[in-house]
């Protein structure tokens, strides 16, 4: 068979499935559901990820506002629950949490350095040093399976120590799955 017969065989019975389909039947509209079932899989909205950011990370002193001025400068709301993640693990406020937060806007990492020294010179590697040993995700919030953890050091040093040129700085924006497991 020629490539020509096979498209024109495809769109003639992709044709006929929208025929015998039509739009308004029961099978389009469980399209967006689990095998046709009644559990909806729709994302939470922009307003419900930035509550349950909030609320979680309350305790850091870090106001809604901070965090939505972050979503509209750009970044992502996994990125931003990261950078909440990077802060409550270092036992931080507001003001570390900028500190990350500009680092992974400007792309300068020069400011900050890893409690064991180690100087970070990208996302990649800020998120190897610092989010290990749990599911620091904005998945787990979302789903309410999050705790807050005990804290590592109190501030971020910002003297120089050794430097770890491995990490990546190819980050996904925050398009993570949402179910713990690296996309």
């Amino acid at each position: 068979m020629n490539k020509t017969r096979i498209l024109s065989t495809f769109v003639l019975a992709m044709l006929v499935v929208a025929a015998v389909i039509p739009m308004g039947s029961a099978l389009a509209k469980n399209s967006g559901k689990i095998g046709g079932a009644d559990k909806d899989v729709s994302k939470p909205t922009d307003q419900t990820v930035l509550s349950k950011l909030n609320t979680f990370f309350e305790p850091l002193g870090i106001t809604e506002t901070a965090i939505q001025d972050y979503h509209d400068g750009g970044a992502g709301y996994g990125v931003i629950a990261q950078a909440l993640w990077m802060t409550a693990l270092l036992g931080g406020d507001a003001a570390l949490f900028d500190q990350i937060m500009a680092a992974k806007l400007s792309g300068d990492f020069s400011g900050i350095v890893l409690p064991d020294g180690t100087i970070v010179t990208n996302w990649g590697a800020l998120r190897k040093g610092l989010l290990t040993g749990g599911k620091y995700n904005l998945g787990q919030i979302i789903s309410g399976k999050a705790t807050l953890p005990d804290s590592k050091e109190t501030t971020i040093p910002t003297t120089h120590g050794k430097s770890n040129q491995n990490g990546s700085s190819h980050g996904n924006n925050g398009g993570g799955n949402g179910n713990g497991k690296k996309p």
